[in-house]
């Protein structure tokens, strides 16, 4: 089951980082955090976070643009990102990322090509990728999260140590498996649920209830994104990667109805904060002129 489970959720790419990280912490929230090393102390879980890079990541059309590019780059490491783009003959054919990154989070800046200079090109999702590593931090500092908040620890080679343990006197406590269900579904809704109507109707009603109630709008916003939390999406779109036992079972539907239902209230307070502090100066002047 550990090996499928892992399988499943890296089709559906539904991790931040890469799978090629030493290990995932899989947190009971469905989140997922990368480690480059971590251990177990009582009831804490002690981690370092994989190393930083400063770097320039370009995704090229084919592999006369990424050639075009790198040649430009071997000749003078110096050139920004804009200046690379100025100077090459399809720069419609180039886009870049620039910033800093955790190891393992790109496939151009995973183990064999970490290093300063140009790594290796690796094509993903259809694109010539390939890195121009500046400089390389490495991190020493180390975090703590409680065992209890968390599912299980994967490692890169796919074994899994399993930190959540049910407890078997209280037969409320849901078993390995149907938490693992239930965080699939939360992590499914995180690749699967988009609704943008939420963003809109939450200002809609954000500047509706200034002008209405001008100071008291604030508990209309809270109560608009309470009540819109309490119903579930109709439709969980299918998947080709789960399997149907997965997919129809409670625990799954759970975790991706709870997702949703907390992802339509975040939206609703956010943009309804949005449409309180748009509404409410246009209210001040309209109302005590």
């Amino acid at each position: 089951m550990p090996k499928h489970f892992f399988k499943a959720l890296a089709l559906l790419c539904l991790w931040p980082v890469s799978l090629e990280a030493q290990y995932q912490i899989i947190k009971l929230s469905g989140r997922t955090t990368a480690a480059s090393y971590y251990e177990q102390r009582g009831d804490f879980i002690l981690y370092k976070k994989p190393d930083l890079c400063k770097a320039v990541i370009y995704r090229c059309e084919n592999e006369d643009v990424a050639e075009s590019v790198r040649l430009l780059l071997e000749q003078d490491s110096s050139l920004s990102a804009r200046q690379v783009k100025d100077r090459i003959s399809s720069p419609e054919g180039l886009t870049t990322e620039e910033g800093k990154f955790r190891r393992w989070s790109e496939r151009a800046i995973s183990d064999e090509f970490w290093q300063t200079g140009l790594s290796p090109s690796v094509v993903a999702d259809g694109k010539v990728v390939f890195a121009h590593i500046t400089e390389i931090y490495s991190e020493t500092r180390i975090h703590k999260l409680n065992k209890f908040d968390l599912f299980s620890v994967m490692h890169r080679n796919g074994n899994e140590d399993v930190l959540y343990d049910p407890d078997t006197t209280d037969s409320g406590d849901p078993s390995e498996l149907q938490v693992r269900q239930y965080i699939m579904g939360e992590q499914y809704g995180m690749a699967e649920y988009h609704k943008p109507i939420h963003g809109p109707a939450g200002a809609a009603v954000g500047l509706a209830s200034v002008f209405a109630l001008g100071f008291y709008a604030p508990p209309v916003i809270f109560a608009y994104a309470l009540a819109i939390s309490q119903h579930n999406p109709r439709h969980i779109p299918p998947s080709p990667v789960i399997d149907e036992e997965t997919f129809n079972s409670e625990f799954f539907r759970n975790g991706y109805h709870k997702y949703a239902r907390n992802k339509k209230a975040r939206q609703s307070l956010i943009w309804g904060g949005i449409g309180f502090v748009v509404g409410f100066p246009v209210f001040l002047v309209i109302f005590h002129e």
